[in-house]
This record gives C-alpha cells, structure tokens and sequence, in this order.
C-alpha cells in the first residue's frame, strides 16, 4: 500500500509539472487553448435537467 501511495503521488507530482510546464510556454497556452475549444464545441453541456419538486408527506 505504502509503494502504490508513493506512485500515486509521484505520477501527481509529474502531471503537475507538465501542466505548470505547459502553461508557461506560450505556443503550450496556444494549443491547449485550441484544444479546449475544440472540445467545447464537440461536447456541450447537457442541458440543465427540471429540478423535482419536493415532497412534503
């Protein structure tokens, strides 16, 4: 358990380190950015589903 922790926080720590690496490089900005756009418009929201009325017994 204790080495699957320590792998768990070491791939954090990694994922972290690219995300502040790609965030600092301007072209990395550029294309993330795209990317997320892109994403945006292929998947959009779900549509905000009708709240239920409550029930008072």
């Amino acid at each position: 358990q204790v080495e699957n922790q320590h792998q768990i926080r070491r791939k954090e720590r990694a994922r972290e380190d690219l995300i502040d690496a790609a965030l600092t490089d301007k072209k990395q900005t550029q294309k993330i950015s795209e990317f997320c756009s892109k994403s945006i418009k292929k998947y959009p929201a779900e549509r905000e589903k009708p709240k239920m009325k409550s029930w008072n017994p």
